[in-house]
């Protein structure tokens, strides 16, 4: 029985579609990924705290990379029964998809 699996994703949503045994089921993923948000007179790039500097924009970044794998992961768990994976979309996030699937012994070489 082959189990299609056809992804678009951008950093917001991921849409999966499964085909299997002539039936179609379509999942709607929302991302909780914070897109970049800019305030405006915002021109401080770090915080002092004593002799201390905090750059917020690191703390930002960790959160964000953070909050995109968990986002990748759970695209992941739907993909346990594929025997083939098509992914597309715009922009890097369907790379690193790309990327952290085939990381995955159980799904080597099933993306086209």
């Amino acid at each position: 029985m082959k189990n299609q699996v056809g992804i678009w994703l951008d950093s917001k949503n991921a849409f999966i579609l499964n085909i299997s045994n002539k039936e179609e089921k379509l999942i709607k993923i929302k991302s909780d990924v914070e897109s970049r948000v800019r305030f405006y007179g915002e021109n401080k790039k770090y915080t002092r705290m004593g002799n201390l500097f905090i750059d917020p924009e690191k703390t930002k970044e960790q959160r964000r990379q953070h909050q995109m794998k968990k986002y990748i992961n759970e695209i992941i768990n739907h993909l346990e029964d594929a025997s083939e994976i098509y992914i597309t979309g715009p922009a890097q996030t369907k790379i690193l998809l790309s990327n952290e699937i085939e990381k995955k012994k159980t799904f080597s070489n099933k993306i086209l």
